[in-house]
């Protein structure tokens, strides 16, 4: 009879090692997230080095990633790292974001400084309808002519 034993560490290592992370700043992401919808700019969110470098027990790993969800789905997932991977899950898993996420396109990355970028990106359809209901700009007419 063989038996066969599972280390815990190398089970969590290969399924949502940053889950924690980003549980923790879960509740600050949503705020921003919808702020950045408000406004339709971009939001910032810098974020603790030490959180990820305690979730992986590594210190020279890299953790920046570049995501882009379509309506909640991850685009070009082969290039994103498993920090990315686990953000997108995390999203996923949380009922308020991915309410706001579900219907739109995103983009999210992480930088070398542990700056979260958290930006909308509008469709050509709807760039196209917003520029068409910007009002013109008035014409003065000189009442002398």
């Amino acid at each position: 009879m063989i038996l066969c034993t599972l280390n815990l560490f190398e089970i969590m290592s290969t399924n949502n090692l940053y889950q924690p992370v980003w549980d923790k700043f879960l509740p600050v992401i949503a705020m921003k997230l919808k702020s950045a919808l408000k406004k339709q700019e971009p939001e910032y969110l810098v974020m603790d080095q030490l959180d990820f470098e305690k979730a992986s027990h590594r210190k020279n790993s890299k953790y920046q990633f570049h995501l882009e969800l379509n309506e909640g789905r991850i685009i070009r997932s082969k290039d994103t790292s498993a920090v990315g991977l686990d953000f997108a899950r995390a999203l996923k898993d949380n009922a308020l974001i991915y309410s706001l996420i579900k219907d739109g396109i995103f983009i999210f990355a992480l930088n070398n400084k542990f700056v979260l970028s958290l930006a909308p990106k509008l469709k050509a359809v709807e760039q196209v309808i917003l520029e068409t209901e910007k009002p013109e700009p008035e014409i003065a007419v000189d009442p002398k002519e």
